[in-house]
């Protein structure tokens, strides 16, 4: 991996905007869709809470499934699968996607994006909330799509995150 001063200079160039828009989550069994995920994940380390959504439902559907097919027990049959929709409203979200180039020249390409090692992606997601941002789009490992990783903790007073409609997979 590329040095931290180079990973944060090209980071420290992203220019944020607000956002709002609809997304897609898809939760199991009883769980609610603003549930954060502080065990860690593709774009946030175990200490960065983050909210994972999708653009479009064929995202999500794909990511969970990529997810259950890696359980190291058989899933069971009857596990519930909900697909929400949301409405969002963000203050400063940024957009990775236009920063991949840069990204490759210092080293960092898809391959280190998109490892089962996610040593990378997760540093990306500290310095991203590091920055003050509270939202960050990054294209989907899973499936041609991008997803919307929301941090919790670093959202403010505008922030809202309201359930628009629901449906069980």
């Amino acid at each position: 991996m590329a040095g931290a001063t180079s990973l944060e200079n090209v980071l420290a160039s992203l220019q944020s905007s607000a956002w709002s828009g609809r997304v897609y989550r898809v939760m199991l069994n009883d769980y609610p869709p603003d549930r954060e995920n502080t065990q860690g994940a593709r774009w946030n380390p175990p200490d960065v809470a983050a909210i994972y959504t999708c653009f479009e439902p064929a995202v999500c559907i794909a990511e969970i499934e990529y997810s259950l097919a890696r359980q190291p027990r058989p899933v069971k049959r009857d596990l519930r699968k909900t697909l929400y929709e949301i409405e969002v409203t963000l203050a400063a979200v940024v957009d990775l996607t236009p920063l991949l180039p840069h990204l490759d020249r210092i080293g960092i390409g898809s391959a280190q994006l998109f490892a089962d090692d996610m040593k990378t992606s997760q540093e990306i997601g500290r310095l991203i909330t590091w920055f003050g941002f509270d939202a960050l789009i990054a294209p989907s490992a899973r499936y041609e799509g991008r997803n919307l990783v929301i941090y919790p903790g670093r959202t403010n007073e505008s922030h809202s995150f309201t359930i628009v409609n629901q449906e069980t997979l």
